[in-house]
């Protein structure tokens, strides 16, 4: 296992092979073109928010983990300190701003998810 350097806020260095959790699944990955630019961010400005891990698996971050990755670039992690399920938070940090086609964003938000009023 990679060494996990602490940081003053709490984020930590995770360049271990991280599984994904499966909440972090309901969101589709960026197109090839989307994450190509995503990566020259990264390469240029350094990793600007940590990944979040639940249960040693990424929550959220899938895209900014494997741009990392590629860059050989360190990943920073925090674990995640829950207040809601996790598939909620997925959502509410990324369906918003994702470009999701209507058609996605149906297939995207889970059935159970659906009887709260911001995501009905």
């Amino acid at each position: 296992m990679a060494e996990n350097n602490e940081i003053n806020d709490g984020a930590f260095i995770a360049n271990d092979d991280l599984e994904v959790h499966p909440d972090a699944l309901i969101l589709p990955l960026m197109n090839p073109e989307e994450f190509r630019k995503f990566k020259e961010d990264i390469r240029v400005n350094g990793l600007v928010d940590p990944i979040i891990l639940f249960q040693g698996k990424i929550l959220d971050g899938r895209n900014r983990y494997y741009a990392c990755m590629e860059l050989g670039i360190d990943v920073w992690a925090r674990n995640w300190k829950g207040g809601m399920h996790p598939a909620e938070y997925v959502l509410s940090k990324n369906y918003h701003r994702r470009h999701l086609e209507p058609v996605e964003q149906d297939m995207t938000v889970p059935r159970e998810i659906k009887i709260y009023p911001v995501w009905g």
